[in-house]
């Protein structure tokens, strides 16, 4: 087989592939204003709904501010981070010995064990100061030490005075972002029956859907490097159906390629046309596992941390009326916020995307949608 079909093979929509340097597009705006938080503020929450490209946004952050070291002297930042989902049976202990690892490889200290876990994190950020003028600790999936159903509860709150305490010590050195879902558990009064040390102490960022524009630019990009020419009615029908979520709009790109290269085989030309599959690859979507997923953990998050936003994201998918919506946004303001920065339902109209609404629907309404 030819090397240019061959490299048309893989999926690069796949939603499992991260994004990140010459992969990466859009999301400036927000890149350089996440920037700007971290000069002025000591803690920073990066909120957003799961694949909304929080990682993504703070990688481009990372390579702006942290980039590998070409020549002397280094960078002024020094970002180190860990993810608290990897673990979870250790907790706080676990978590704390990633974070002082990686500053021990950016920094060359030498930082025995002492058996006190948050005590080396707070020694190892001490020297790490020493050898750059900021440091910045990056939290990914900070709802697992606020979940209460693993090992972090037994340590959660003392993690989080330590880390509070720190960055109040080194004010105008220290940062700390917890990357996460939502911040109702890290902003509340109380955590684990004690008075939470972190409360309101976060600025919120939030990482929203993707503009119109953004979308397209992911469609089409993208589906250059499958060997697609996709078109404006494609484009279109992706907007319609993910309404500028990232998950969505890759999973929708996957289904055009899929129809694609089911009409044309594995030896489709490259610049293939995808306008003429689009409503056929929608249907796929809708059909298929990966969106019904999506539904159901929205419809669990909303359930868990405001249930009366997935009553008005009901309302809305079923009954498409601005008025609902102007209504809504003087009478549950924080639902429509919410709604908005998840990319559930657009900010002037109220919107509801495609795949949100289709499950929404009774089942023969669905079934129509879909055939």
């Amino acid at each position: 087989m030819r090397t240019d079909l061959l490299a048309h093979m893989s999926d690069p929509f796949d939603v499992r592939t991260p994004v990140r340097g010459d992969d990466r597009f859009g999301r400036d705006a927000m890149v350089a204003a996440l920037i700007g938080d971290l000069q002025n503020h000591v803690a920073i929450g990066v909120f957003g709904l799961r694949k909304m490209g929080k990682t993504t946004v703070i990688h481009a952050v990372i390579e702006r501010l942290d980039p590998p070291r070409i020549q002397l002297p280094g960078p002024e930042w020094l970002i180190c981070g860990a993810d608290a989902q990897m673990y979870l049976d250790v907790g706080v202990a676990g978590l704390c010995g990633a974070l002082v690892n990686s500053l021990h490889r950016r920094c060359a200290v030498d930082l025995p064990a002492s058996g006190a876990p948050l005590a080396d994190l707070r020694r190892a950020v001490e020297l790490a100061l020493h050898d750059r003028r900021r440091v910045c600790l990056v939290i990914d999936e900070f709802d697992w030490i606020v979940s209460g159903d693993n090992a972090y509860a037994a340590d959660a709150v003392t993690l989080l005075a330590v880390l509070r305490g720190m960055v109040q010590t080194w004010s105008d050195r220290l940062r700390l972002v917890f990357v996460g879902r939502v911040p109702e558990r890290l902003n509340g009064a109380a955590l684990f029956g004690a008075a939470n040390p972190v409360m309101n102490m976060f600025r919120g960022f939030w990482v929203g859907p993707m503009s119109h524009s953004e979308s397209d630019e992911l469609l089409t990009r993208l589906g250059q490097r499958a060997g697609l020419t996709v078109g404006p009615r494609t484009c279109v029908e992706g907007w319609r159906l993910a309404g500028g979520h990232p998950l969505m709009a890759r999973l929708y790109g996957s289904a055009v390629m899929r129809r694609v290269r089911g009409e044309a085989g594995a030896m489709f030309a490259q610049e293939a046309p995808t306008d003429r599959v689009a409503l056929d690859a929608g249907k796929d979507l809708l059909r298929g596992a990966d969106a019904r997923v999506h539904f159901d953990e929205v419809r669990q998050l909303l359930a868990e941390v405001r249930p009366r936003a997935f009553d008005l994201l009901r309302e809305l998918a079923l009954d498409a009326d601005t008025r609902r919506w102007d209504a809504a946004q003087d009478t549950h303001p924080e639902e429509v916020r919410m709604l908005v920065h998840f990319g559930l339902a657009e900010a002037v109209t109220g919107c509801v995307p495609e795949v949100l609404a289709h499950f929404m629907r009774p089942l023969p309404k669905r079934i129509e949608s879909a055939a």
